[in-house]
């Protein structure tokens, strides 16, 4: 069903992101501190602030316009400690793979739609929304309220870690 789904994708993605982890902290050290961090100046920051506060630097740099991938190297390289990492990793993507996994569900196959079933499938999957909208309501303000409260404080975090960046040079 759809919790097993999320938890293997969910799974799936902090696998991926812990495997780059180790990889930026292990075998390609060198090649991101020579390629990666001089491309995204957020990390020449986070390298001088994470020993002071490394769960609010790894926000900071989650909310960064970098590429998963990079971002994954980088915080490796500048000595985020692991378990932060993880912890960041899980409350950022958590709601995009719940997101990514309930669109995946709800799409009909080729076959389905040209058999004209499409529609039918749709209204079976909307059915225990509309039967229970006040608690369908109640949750997606809680989600909306939680990813406005996470993504003010993210950008937050990253303008004050370019400020102090500014400031050091």
């Amino acid at each position: 069903g759809m919790p097993a789904a999320m938890l293997l994708a969910g799974g799936s993605k902090l696998l991926a992101c812990s495997l780059h982890f180790v990889l930026g902290r292990s075998l390609l050290r060198d090649y991101v501190e020579r390629t990666v961090l001089p491309k995204f100046p957020i990390f020449r920051a986070a390298s001088r602030l994470v020993a002071t506060d490394a769960f609010k630097v790894t926000c900071a740099i989650r909310c960064a316009p970098i590429p998963s991938i990079a971002k994954n190297l980088g915080l490796a390289s500048v000595g985020v400690p692991f378990s932060t990492f993880l912890v960041v990793t899980t409350i950022f993507s958590a709601p995009w793979t719940a997101g990514a996994v309930a669109a995946g569900s709800t799409l009909t196959s080729l076959p389905e739609v040209l058999d004209g079933r499409g529609g039918d499938k749709m209204a079976e999957l909307l059915r225990p929304w509309k039967e229970n909208s006040v608690v369908a309501a109640a949750l997606c303000l809680a989600a909306a309220a939680g990813l406005v409260y996470i993504s003010v404080a993210a950008k937050k975090a990253y303008r004050e870690m370019m400020l102090a960046e500014e400031k050091a040079q």
